[in-house]
């Protein structure tokens, strides 16, 4: 039972790793409970709520195992976390890093696809082959379908700002998790 228990808190300690902070709080028989929400402990148990946090994202993203990183704890009450709109700071940042990244990824994939779209062209105009203008088609298409991904994530990133300043949360604190 033991060996269970110290295995699912492994288990959730690495897949909360993307969410920043983990929650975990004994309750009155004596079993742990984790969450990664805190609007999801219970008021009674608030105040001996012990707050995990994860590993560096970008640690995970130079290959390094998540193991090898010391994992910081602190204790003390979930009152002591200012949330705003039902969510902690840490949250909100790495909501925004994410959402930006998948911004910034898309536009490099639009700028490469026009790249290549500009080769395609090149190519059609000398050789006047039927694969060149095929493929010129097909990467017209692809950046179109690509500039659309792009306005939408643009959208979801100026939605998911505009929610976090009526969530009280200013711009500044938004971004100083992000890059």
């Amino acid at each position: 039972m033991r060996a269970i228990l110290l295995m699912s808190t492994i288990l959730l300690l690495l897949f909360s790793a993307a969410h920043g902070q983990l929650y975990e709080w004994t309750d009155d028989s004596g079993s742990v409970n984790f969450s990664d929400n805190p609007g999801h402990v219970p008021a009674k148990y608030r105040g001996r709520v012990k707050i995990h946090e994860s590993a560096p994202a970008e640690a995970s993203q130079r290959g390094e195992a998540a193991m090898e990183q010391p994992q910081a704890k602190r204790e003390f009450p979930l009152s002591a976390v200012e949330l705003y709109a039902g969510q902690p700071l840490i949250w909100w940042q790495s909501s925004y890093a994410e959402r930006k990244g998948r911004l910034e990824a898309l536009q490099r994939d639009l700028a490469r696809l026009k790249d290549e779209q500009v080769v395609a062209k090149r190519k059609k105009l000398i050789f006047q082959r039927h694969s060149d203008r095929k493929f010129l088609a097909e990467k017209a298409e692809a950046v179109v379908a690509k500039e659309q991904q792009v306005k939408e994530a643009e959208k979801e990133l100026a939605d998911f700002v505009a929610s976090a300043e009526s969530a009280g949360l200013p711009l500044d604190m938004l971004t100083a998790g992000s890059r």
